[in-house]
């Protein structure tokens, strides 16, 4: 059968190439150079008038065979599709530190900190106490948006910034920043440190992170607790 190529994807394998004797190997022979080798698999037309499945063919062999439709829309993905959605790879657990400042003058919003696994205010003191909520709300918005799309920032007008995250971590002496533009009405673009990818999420996504500093502000009216 005659399959007329309507897709092409093609995949690229490196792998190492073959040592010359069994005998070469030792403890301070570099490992081999890596060769790629680049197969092709051609998808053509489908095989019936529901489109369930297409005929394809894997490099130049002459043999056809059939690949279901989901087989083909998992190869078949776009770049975005490929990206890692998260704003920050940082894991929570690692977080010791959380400020939040306005981007424009760098006033500071909220400062927090973790010491024997709870969060408390970090200097300068509010006076005040923490409500405890409010900083899950705000972890939640941060580690657990995730981008519904993505900018190529150097090719954008100028964003307005609103504010910046800094989250520091243990054993890290190189903070995560994250800095936050707004799109338009309903959407955000998140920087993360000085990558020119931006990461599009719902302004409501993370409406957390864009509250006063009495967002933080402890809300127990009266404590009757002995």
């Amino acid at each position: 059968r005659n399959v007329t190529g309507v897709q092409t994807c093609a995949l690229p394998i490196s792998i190492p190439k073959s040592e010359s004797s069994p005998s070469a190997k030792s403890s301070k022979t570099p490992p081999p150079p890596m060769t790629t080798i680049t197969h092709t698999l051609r998808i053509g037309s489908a095989t019936n008038l529901n489109n369930t499945a297409y005929y394809a063919m894997f490099d130049h062999r002459p043999v056809v065979f059939t690949l279901s439709k989901s087989s083909i829309d998992r190869l078949t993905k776009s770049l975005n599709d490929l990206r890692d959605p998260r704003l920050t790879p940082v894991k929570l657990a690692d977080v010791r530190e959380i400020a939040v400042t306005h981007a424009a003058d760098a006033k500071l919003i909220v400062h927090l900190q973790k010491a024997e696994g709870r969060w408390t205010f970090a200097d300068p003191q509010p006076g005040y106490d923490l409500e405890l909520s409010s900083v899950d709300q705000l972890l939640d918005a941060v580690f657990k948006t995730k981008a519904t799309d993505y900018l190529n920032l150097n090719q954008v007008k100028k964003l307005n910034d609103l504010v910046r995250i800094k989250l520091t971590m243990a054993g890290s002496t190189q903070p995560e920043e994250l800095t936050v533009f707004a799109r338009n009405a309903k959407q955000l673009v998140i920087r993360r440190n000085t990558e020119t990818l931006g990461y599009v999420v719902a302004r409501s996504a993370l409406s957390s992170a864009l509250k006063p500093t009495l967002f933080y502000r402890d809300r127990t009216v009266l404590d009757l607790k002995p």
